[in-house]
């Protein structure tokens, strides 16, 4: 992406400085910032450290060559962070590790997840682990941006990804003809404003293809606005699974399975399959020391959470750690390639870990 200074400056690094606002308990002069950056600089969200934390607020950065669970609670005690920045993957797996409880962990003011839809219950337990408070970060490089902000309405974090800030990035959900919906109506989220880029580089056809004549760029995501302005995500258009005629989200189940207390993280592929035209396939990762779940197990615990059955998973794969891609999201091209010999219709229900 190509990106103006205005872009920079009156959107990226902007938006850091409305989100970084000190919590009121916990009262942190911009000067003294100390942000760990947990995912690559080069990745959109961690393109932010420089311009934003660096430059326009003189704030300090904490860096690790990879990410590593034991290092990164090393880091936090060693160079007492104020902000912890991740995608909710690596916030799950440092929650997990029973040493983030022999630290202090005092200087925290946020942790910040951005990158994927994370549940109320995984934000409750990594408030309650961490100490501090959580802010969900929705964005990418194409100029699209909401967050939480610690003077929203109290519990909002737990189901939204903030308010929209017009002064930043303006949003609005659109149906298939691109007509702006209702408030409360799911569609594709659209965005523009100061943070927008100038165009993709060296590639029209792109520009063509996301953006219309008035600066709108289509992001591929479903959300929708509530009565109270915030944003709700609903997965990414792209990534429906369509089982015989039936639009399933996977991160509507994601989200499910990972309030389950054995489950650690958890993510929702679709598989080919001759009759259905797709089928949905479960991939996990279980907390430590926790016997492996049946599929049967698993299905009745989304039911009970409300899923409907013609959505319930039909294959089920164990893994020891989810693949990780280069931003730290969860590679999903990987487990593609791991399930590709799935090309019949056939229950897995097997402890077999990768």
């Amino acid at each position: 992406m190509a990106y103006s200074h205005n872009a920079l400056i009156g959107g990226r690094a902007r938006f850091l400085q409305r989100l970084l606002t000190p919590a009121s308990n916990r009262q942190l002069p911009l000067a003294q910032l100390r942000a760990f950056y947990l995912v690559p600089l080069g990745s959109a969200f961690g393109s932010t450290a420089t311009v934003g934390i660096l430059a326009f607020l003189g704030g300090s950065l904490v860096l690790i060559p990879k990410f590593n669970v034991g290092a990164t609670i090393q880091a936090i005690a060693d160079f007492t962070p104020s902000h912890l920045l991740g995608v909710p993957t690596m916030l799950q797996r440092i929650a997990a590790e029973p040493a983030l409880q022999a630290i202090d962990k005092s200087s925290l003011v946020s942790l910040i997840a951005g990158g994927a839809v994370i549940d109320a219950d995984t934000i409750r337990h990594c408030e309650q682990l961490f100490d501090c408070s959580f802010i969900n970060l929705y964005g990418s490089a194409d100029g699209v941006n909401c967050h939480n902000c610690h003077d929203d309405l109290p519990g909002s974090v737990y189901y939204s990804v903030g308010r929209p800030c017009d002064d930043i990035c303006d949003i609005r959900i659109v149906d298939n003809q691109g007509i702006t919906v209702p408030d409360g109506i799911v569609g594709e989220i659209c965005a523009r404003g100061p943070l927008s880029p100038m165009q993709y580089v060296n590639a029209p056809e792109l520009d063509q293809r996301y953006r219309d004549k008035q600066g709108w760029v289509y992001t591929g995501d479903r959300g929708k606005i509530d009565e109270q302005g915030y944003l709700i995500l609903e997965g990414r258009k792209k990534e429906l699974i369509i089982r015989g005629g039936l639009n399933i989200s996977p991160a509507q189940i994601e989200k499910l399975v990972t309030t389950h207390p054995d489950v650690l993280s958890s993510a929702c592929i679709a598989l080919n399959d001759p009759d259905l035209g797709q089928r949905v396939g479960l991939c996990i990762t279980l907390v430590a020391g926790k016997p492996p779940l049946s599929l049967s197990a698993i299905n009745k615990f989304l039911l009970a959470s409300g899923l409907e059955k013609n959505k319930l998973p039909e294959y089920l794969s164990y893994y020891k750690q989810l693949p990780l891609g280069p931003s730290g999201k969860i590679d999903k091209k990987q487990l593609y390639a791991d399930l590709a010999f799935l090309s019949q219709p056939q229950a897995i229900d097997s402890n077999t870990e990768r």
